[in-house]
């Protein structure tokens, strides 16, 4: 077995690496494998996560009692979480108390029996926030109330952190779901929102049972009234039916398209779906967006219930008072469309929220593997994971460039590039302008990059916006894309020097005026480094003497017989010179204004060079 595949397979085993193997690889091996066991087993958690909510959303359409799927409900929270115990906890508004429903974990009958004033504890804290609500030491927390009766019995249990999220029905906080820890801990941004998740999803069982005693009461008291009582229970079952059908959905991944089209069909209508900002994200069938639709959303966005109004019905999607869009249809619907909307519009805001959850976590992956790749530091497997993650090849060389764009007036995210760019760039933050690797369609040039950029240009000039653009082609090296990126912001200056704006600056736009203008006090450097640094570090990396030769070269007014006799070398030595300056530099770097900028580059080298060998190199 080969020594990868002995890491490989310890890596898989989740076992980890061990020490006699680790000590083996270089530093920068194990600082690589580190980061991938890090983002493997992060992979993992988040995997395990998602099925474990799926998984526990899966029995909402079981049939079950209304104990066994919160008890299950607990258990899932208490697994996914890591937690001691796991508890639902219910408010009683005529006694304003709130007891323990369902438990997992917990050892003493203390604690299942507690009865808890309404506004006191973590539960108490979860009510005033109308939200999710913790705590890190409940016997020493100056932000929680209480009672002496109650500290003592989460002191029988030996609890000491606690984290709550509420569970809410037609908008009014019904009690919570708690986990709770043995020992201090802090809760991270993540594990509350998974808590969340798992809250809606037992606020739904909730709701379920709710109804589902309902009509079972209706159908013993109008029993006489057969056919009455056999509409509730048909009705029952097409709720049942819908149950089970978003479930599938959720565990499908419940893209807005599918749960569009279900509601559609369930309900026999149109059906739209806009996000936060009130834009249109879903419409199906494909129809167009009247102004009375849009006062209906509008109004939606601002209530809590399902709104009614000329014709159409609209439900926000939320996510504890967090809003995530609107779900509507084109009809006036009555109670059974109404509970199928309610319920569409719940398993759409979930599905959203775990896409934009890992979707934020997929973006931090690349936004790290980018900023390596920018640095110069990035390894063929940081390459190849940016590739399955975005699509984008480093290794196109022949098509790809990176970017610097800066602007003055506007706010300008890394994401608003990417959403304008549409799959042909990718942007992140980085430092004081937004950096972006962008694919052409065809070979580098100065139209490829102008229209594969276009798209950002019309998005600023339609905000009449100021955007200055630097792009360089990428390197064939990797370890050379931080120059090619610092060349790429040399130009964003000389075009922020020069005030043109709307445009793309490539290394052959100004010349060596572009990157004086936009250079610091090292200006000289700048000039030397964008112009003939590809040179330079071939010479140091192979050691030769092409920089010499060229400057040699372009003093005796391009003559080679000159040159060799300048530099004591054969002309077929001087002409295997030439033709590699021109593989590195560009089959132009000696005639026009190219060879102005590369002589006064060569010139500046060598006037800030200490000593200039004589010795006859490669």
């Amino acid at each position: 077995m080969s020594f990868l595949s002995q890491v490989l397979n310890f890596i898989n085993d989740e076992s980890g690496v061990p020490d006699s193997l680790f000590q083996q690889l270089s530093p920068d091996e194990q600082q690589a494998l580190r980061e991938f066991e890090l983002g493997f087993r992060s992979s993992q958690r988040w995997k395990e996560i998602t099925q474990g909510i799926l998984a526990a959303a899966a029995n909402l359409s079981r049939g079950k009692d209304k104990e066994d799927v919160l008890g299950d409900l607990v258990k899932s929270a208490r697994s996914i979480l890591h937690a001691d115990i796991g508890y639902i906890s219910l408010n009683n508004d005529e006694n304003q108390d709130t007891s323990v429903l369902v438990t997992s974990g917990v050892v003493t009958q203390q604690f299942k029996d507690i009865r808890i004033p309404l506004g006191v504890g973590v539960l108490g804290m979860v009510a005033s926030r109308q939200g999710s609500a913790w705590t890190t030491d409940h016997a020493s927390d100056p932000n929680v109330t209480h009672l002496p009766e109650v500290d003592a019995a989460v002191r029988a249990e030996g609890i000491h952190a606690i984290l709550g999220a509420p569970l809410t029905h037609n908008g009014e906080i019904i009690g919570a779901l708690m986990v709770g820890e043995r020992r201090k801990r802090a809760y991270s941004p993540n594990e509350i929102l998974v808590l969340e998740s798992l809250a809606s999803l037992a606020s739904i069982a909730l709701e379920k049972a709710e109804l589902i005693a309902s009509l079972e009461r209706s159908v013993e008291a109008l029993r006489s009234a057969h056919q009455k009582s056999e509409e509730q229970v048909n009705e029952l079952q097409s709720l049942t039916d819908v149950d089970a059908i978003l479930t599938r959905l959720l565990n499908q991944g419940a893209r807005p398209e599918s749960i569009a089209h279900f509601v559609s069909e369930r309900l026999n209508t149109s059906t739209w779906i806009f996000n936060e900002a009130g834009e249109l994200l879903v419409a199906f069938p494909n129809q167009s967006v009247s102004s009375e639709l849009e006062n209906v959303v509008s109004r939606a966005q601002n209530e809590e219930s399902l709104v009614t109004e000329a014709g159409y019905s609209a439900i926000a999607l939320s996510v504890h008072e967090r809003s995530l869009g609107v779900l509507s249809v084109g009809t006036t619907v009555d109670e059974a469309g109404s509970r199928i909307i309610h319920r569409a519009s719940a398993t759409l805001a979930t599905a959203l929220v775990f896409q934009e959850t890992l979707a934020a976590a997929e973006a931090r992956q690349v936004d790290d593997v980018l900023r390596k790749v920018v640095a110069g530091t990035a390894s063929r497997e940081d390459v190849n994971r940016l590739r399955k993650l975005t699509g984008f090849d480093v290794n196109d060389f022949g098509k790809s460039c990176i970017v610097s764009i800066e602007t003055v007036d506007m706010d300008l995210r890394a994401s608003t590039v990417n959403s304008v760019l549409a799959g042909t760039g990718i942007a992140f933050a980085h430092e004081n302008h937004i950096c972006a690797l962008v694919h052409c369609a065809v070979n580098i040039s100065q139209k490829s990059v102008e229209n594969a950029l276009e798209p950002l240009l019309d998005w600023a000039n339609a905000r009449q916006g100021d955007l200055f653009i630097g792009a360089v082609p990428l390197s064939r090296d990797l370890d050379s894309i931080s120059r090619q990126h610092a060349k790429s912001c040399a130009l964003t200056r000389s075009l922020r020097k020069l005030s043109l704006t709307g445009r793309v600056a490539m290394p052959d736009s100004f010349g060596s005026l572009g990157l004086l203008l936009g250079a610091s006090s090292e200006s000289v450097a700048d000039i030397v480094e964008a112009t003939i640094g590809e040179l330079l570090f071939y010479d140091e990396s192979h050691d030769t003497e092409l920089a010499r030769t060229a400057l040699a070269y372009l003093e005796k007014n391009r003559n080679v017989a000159d040159t060799a006799r300048d530099l004591y070398l054969h002309e077929n030595t001087v002409r295997q010179r030439l033709d590699r300056i021109k593989i590195i530099l560009g089959s132009a770097w000696a005639v026009g204004t190219s060879a102005l900028d590369v002589h006064l580059a060569l010139r500046a080298w060598a006037l800030s060079s200490s000593t200039v060998n004589n010795g006859n190199k490669r």
